[in-house]
Parts: structure tokens; sequence; C-alpha cells
């Protein structure tokens, strides 16, 4: 049985190139702004390569294409004459290689000419992507949540308080007095100094009146005040008015500061040991572990099995 085959090494993501053989990877083993790839993966020549329109889309970037030439930036940018099947951003060709009619990039190439910063995150066994801001060697905050420069304390205490007339949610200190007006729709309660938050944010629907209930093709709302008008051509009642626009859910300090700008789809726990504060959160389907810095971290239960086990063990083995 040769190494590839050891079910150990299906938890890494490495590149191969074995007898010049092309080796497919696991794209659940690479993460593009915190949020697992879902595009084909693929390794040759030492080069890791992934999926183009699957990796501009994870990037929200408007990936273009003219008579079989993929391009990002200017149509102007583009050399009269280009090969079919190849990538080009701001002019400059980044390797490709087409599998089964997919088009796949060179991550590494890719790199430098998308501003991405890429990082092997030893601990998870996976690769990290994130946008760089221009300038900087650090995700910029709106393409990744990691890295704000906020700051926490674990024994800091805050509370969230409501207020019922602008209907969300604002906070106060230990002593009751009130750091950050009402601006939340949600705010989880705080451990470690840290919680989980979204912010309250409307947006203008048109609603159809069926009898009590007021309908719309984007959901049903409830208890909302409307200006009605009549629409002649139909003999139909409509309404305008707001409704709650869902948001995702970021981290906060006690201070109402962002120190994970809002990403995730829910916080769902906030544990600490030792000094190290992991952060349980859930994107989609997924359920995974981060520190205050927004980064991949392994799950805490995992961390103490293996700094304890041993010991345990040790203790428990008759002499």
């Amino acid at each position: 049985m040769s190494s590839l085959e050891l079910p150990t090494m299906r938890h890494y993501l490495l590149v191969f190139c074995i007898l010049g053989l092309t080796q497919f990877v696991w794209s659940d083993k690479l993460f593009v702004r915190n949020r697992p790839f879902t595009g084909v993966t693929l390794s040759d020549s030492g080069k890791l390569f992934v999926q183009l329109d699957v990796l501009c889309t994870a990037l929200e970037l408007k990936l273009q294409e003219r008579e079989g030439t993929y391009y990002l930036g200017p149509l102007e940018t583009l050399p009269e004459t280009t090969a079919s099947g190849t990538f080009w951003v701001a002019g400059q060709q980044v390797a490709t290689r087409s599998e089964n009619g997919t088009t796949l990039v060179a991550l590494e190439d890719a790199a430098p000419a998308l501003g991405l910063k890429v990082t092997p995150n030893r601990s998870m066994g996976t690769i990290d992507v994130f946008k760089v801001a221009p300038g900087t060697t650090a995700p910029d905050s709106t393409a990744a949540p990691a890295f704000t420069s906020a700051s926490y304390d674990p024994e800091a205490h805050a509370k969230a308080f409501f207020d019922a007339d602008k209907d969300c949610w604002g906070l106060k200190d230990a002593n009751g007095q009130v750091v950050v007006r009402p601006k939340f729709r949600n705010v989880d309660k705080f451990q470690y100094g840290l919680a989980g938050a979204r912010l309250l944010e409307m947006k203008s629907v048109t609603l159809k009146s069926k009898g009590t209930e007021l309908t719309t093709t984007y959901e049903t709302v409830s208890g909302v005040e409307a200006v009605k008008s009549r629409d002649v051509k139909d003999k139909t009642t409509y309404s305008t008015g707001k409704a709650k626009k869902e948001t995702l859910f970021g981290v906060i300090n006690t201070q109402g500061e962002w120190l994970i700008e809002p990403t995730y789809d829910r916080i769902k726990s906030v544990r600490r040991m030792g000094k190290v504060t992991y952060i349980e959160v859930q994107q989609g389907s997924s359920t995974f572990w981060v520190d205050p810095t927004g980064r991949r971290i392994r799950n805490p239960d995992d961390v103490y099995r293996d700094q304890f086990a041993p010991l345990k063990s040790k203790a428990t083995t008759p002499r």
C-alpha cells in the first residue's frame, strides 16, 4: 500500500506530483474568506489549481469572458489576440489549465494578481485564502472577518437592553451606563467580554393586501404600518412599508466594537481555556471554531484531549 493510500494522509491539503501524475486534492480543506471552497481543486507540477469561476464568486469578483478568454478589469486591458481558456487580470496573464471542460487557475500565480493572502493553517490542516487591502499585508475588513483593530477584555462585563420604540438593542456597562445606543437587531449574552450580534437594517417592500395579512414575494410581514394606495387596473389594494432585513452575525466587545465583522449565520458559543478564547460559529451547514480575530482554530475539546489525555493515561496506568 502506498503512502497516499493511508487514511491519515486524507486530512491534509498538500501538493503531490508523483511520476508526473496529476493528483486531485480535497477542496473541503481549502477555505476562501473563511468559507469552504466548493469548486474543483487539483495539483500539478507543484502548483495548486482551483476552479476559476467559483474562486471569483467566492471573492465577489466579476469574471468576464470574450470569445473564450476570461478576464477581470476593463476590456481595453486585454491584448488584441488571446488564446481560448486563458485568464487575464488587468492585462496580466495568469496560469490556467482545463480539466474536463472546467477552467482552473494556479492559486500561487493568481494570489499576487488578485491581491490574495494564502496561508497554510497547520493546526487545522487547511489552507486559508483572504483578500488583502491595498498597501497592507493583512486582509481587509470587508473581505474577511479577521484582523480588526478592536480589542477586548475577558474580564469586562456588559449587558444588552431593548428599546421598544426603536425595536432594537443597545449596550450598558456594569454600572448601568449606556455605552452603545440601540442599533442591534440581536445581541447574545456576553461571555468573556465577547458577544455575538447583528445590526438592525430595514428595507422597503411593497405589500399586497389579502384580508388582514400583508404578503410580499420576499417574506410575510405583519404589524407594519403602511400607506395604502389603489391600483386601478386590477382593483387590488397595495401597501408600502418597512421590513427587517436579514443580516449576518459578527462578534462585538463590551464597547460595541466589531472584533469579527458580520460574516456568520450564527455565533453559537464562546469558551475560554487557559488564555485562549474559542468562538463557535455557524456558516451555512458548517460549524467550526475561530479565535477573536476570526482565524479558524481547532475544536477546544480536541485541544483539551491532546493536552490532558496523556497525563490521565499515565496517572491510571498500574505500576
